[in-house]
């Protein structure tokens, strides 16, 4: 324990050294409270997986994971008399799948277009069941028919807020 009363976990503590090679690393002997701490390839970071490369890959295809439960959760609404609302079904996706989709994505904005393309992919499915739309339905219609921005543009516009606040002074 330090004079801050803050507590480090040794045996919890990940090191990920960002890079561009993917060539060994030399051991860097780097200790804490006398554990050693090896280089890990990707670690959890308040919600975001950091990866050695900064790739974004496995943090997306983890946001998949979680959004797909949530689609899952809405298509089992949809089998209840009670969940056949459209109305109620657009406020559950944007309650339940689309927070997974943008949660983080000041970071992973960058991301390569086919990884966002994946997100993208799941929202419009969880979209075209909830509306009852064929599963050849255009994402334009598709958003159209929700009365709600694409999740390319909500994230522009998302990000382009976090900027704006960034360089705000106050």
């Amino acid at each position: 324990m330090f004079n801050n009363s803050f507590i480090l976990a040794a045996e919890k503590t990940q090191c990920v050294i960002f890079r561009t090679s993917t060539q060994a690393l030399p051991e860097l002997g780097l200790t804490l409270c006398g554990s050693p701490l090896r280089p890990s390839l990707h670690a959890k970071f308040l919600g975001v997986w950091l990866s050695w490369n900064l790739s974004w890959s496995t943090h997306i295809h983890y946001i998949i994971r979680k959004a797909l439960k949530a689609y899952n959760l809405i298509k089992t609404i949809l089998k209840f008399f009670w969940g056949q609302d459209q109305d109620m079904l657009i406020q559950l996706h944007l309650a339940l799948v689309r927070p997974h989709l943008v949660y983080g994505q000041e970071c992973f904005f960058a991301a390569g277009r086919t990884l966002l393309d994946k997100l993208t992919v799941i929202e419009l499915r969880s979209l075209r069941t909830v509306l009852g739309l064929p599963v050849h339905a255009h994402r334009e219609a598709v958003y159209a028919a929700a009365d709600i921005v694409s999740l390319d543009q909500y994230r522009a516009q998302q990000t382009a807020c976090y900027i704006n606040r960034a360089f705000t002074v106050p």
